[in-house]
């Protein structure tokens, strides 16, 4: 899967589960275009996870699980809508974690290694909600880690010999979020991925805009203490006078039309 610069969506290779998107289950050589107005895409081996640059996120391809998130195991070969407010995903061969504005972290799909976090082993169809506070996540087949948003690192699930969860060298299950250290480093940008809770959430893939001030206008007649900003009369204590070609106008009333204190 590939986004272009001008936000679409393009895919190839091998489609049995229709994870490609395009609608179909046969193979794709060359890419071909998926959809528009893509922000960022997550790949597992048999299906896919689109979250749109209106925070939507959308997916496609094999569901035997509910790893699609859209409430059934029904194969999905073209992108179906699957929730709203979502920032960050990641997609794993049986289930699917997502971060939503807020920090919340879901979670759905298989749940056979406890790898969803919500202290069971049962499958989860439609997202479940994990933990909140979080700005990054990472799965694995059976397994998922988190950062919150304090540097915490946190991880549940399934691990073999050889990878170490919590401190363990051997197999272990945590069937729910379980800490591994502190003052893990934030994501670039992660420090501000929150959006605050107005009725319409903006969009965070946007560039923020930038702030332009009102321009100022203040007019002002030597020898007299009457003057204007942005032609709302003013009177001064003093009028602006001219020594040695210079007009002297009384700092303080200037600074004030800026919002300025003196």
């Amino acid at each position: 899967m590939a986004i272009k610069e001008d936000g679409s969506l393009w895919a190839w290779g091998d489609n049995d589960f229709g994870h490609l998107g395009n609608g179909t289950t046969n193979d794709r050589h060359s890419p071909t275009k998926i959809m528009d107005l893509v922000a960022t895409v997550s790949t597992s081996q048999y299906h896919t996870m689109i979250i749109k640059k209106d925070n939507s996120l959308w997916a496609c391809g094999r569901n035997s699980n509910g790893q699609l998130g859209d409430g059934t195991t029904v194969d999905r070969h073209s992108p179906v809508k699957i929730m709203d407010s979502v920032v960050a995903v990641s997609a794993s061969k049986w289930h699917t974690t997502a971060i939503k504005s807020d920090g919340s972290l879901w979670a759905w799909g298989s749940n056979y290694y406890s790898q969803l976090g919500d202290d069971t082993m049962q499958d989860r169809y439609p997202p479940i909600k994990i933990m909140d506070s979080v700005v990054a996540v990472s799965n694995g087949d059976s397994q998922t880690i988190a950062l919150q948003r304090d540097g915490s690192l946190w991880a549940w699930g399934t691990v073999d010999v050889g990878f170490r969860l919590a401190g363990e060298s051997t197999m272990a299950s945590h069937r729910s979020p379980v800490k591994i250290m502190d003052g893990v480093m934030l994501p670039e940008g992660k420090q501000s991925i929150y959006i605050s809770p107005e009725p319409k959430q903006p969009n965070l893939f946007e560039e923020p805009a930038v702030q332009v001030n009102e321009p100022i206008r203040i007019q002002v007649t030597v020898d007299k203490t009457d003057f204007t900003i942005n032609g709302n009369a003013v009177v001064m204590d003093v009028p602006p006078i001219i020594v040695d070609k210079r007009t002297l106008v009384p700092v303080r009333f200037f600074a004030e039309s800026f919002g300025a204190y003196t």
